[in-house]
């Protein structure tokens, strides 16, 4: 390689200073890739969907809530009964993931105890 060609590579090469900046950047924040169309959205949106269904998720039911003074606390032992707020027969709330997903009602099913779902909360409320 001559000396000629050395300079008009490096000539050819950007600052070692400017920023990287990468090729052809699509804005797609608002949904709006002019290359992607509505069907290749849905297909994208069931593959999201397709490769959560593994992901482990902790549902728990509240049966009720109190409180309690520290003395009252200090004095519980095997036995003690704590009062809550929750009447015979009212709907729990069940929770995904430590949010409010909805109400359900306590059901027995053989030796175990199980719930069946009576509502679905809103999630924009």
């Amino acid at each position: 390689m001559g000396d000629e060609e050395r300079i008009e590579r490096e000539e050819e090469a950007p600052p070692e200073d400017t920023p990287w900046q990468p090729a052809n950047v699509v804005d797609e924040s608002e949904g709006n890739d002019p290359q992607i169309s509505k069907e290749e959205e849905e297909d994208e949106e069931v593959f999201s969907l397709h490769a959560l269904r593994n992901v482990k998720l902790r549902f728990h039911v509240e049966l009720g809530r109190t409180t309690i003074s520290v003395r009252e606390l200090l004095g519980l032992q095997p036995g003690s009964v704590i009062e809550l707020n929750r009447s015979t027969g009212e709907a729990l709330d069940l929770y995904l993931n430590e949010n409010l997903f909805g109400k359900c009602e306590v059901l027995l099913i053989e030796e175990s105890f199980s719930v069946r779902i009576t509502s679905i909360v809103d999630p924009d409320e």
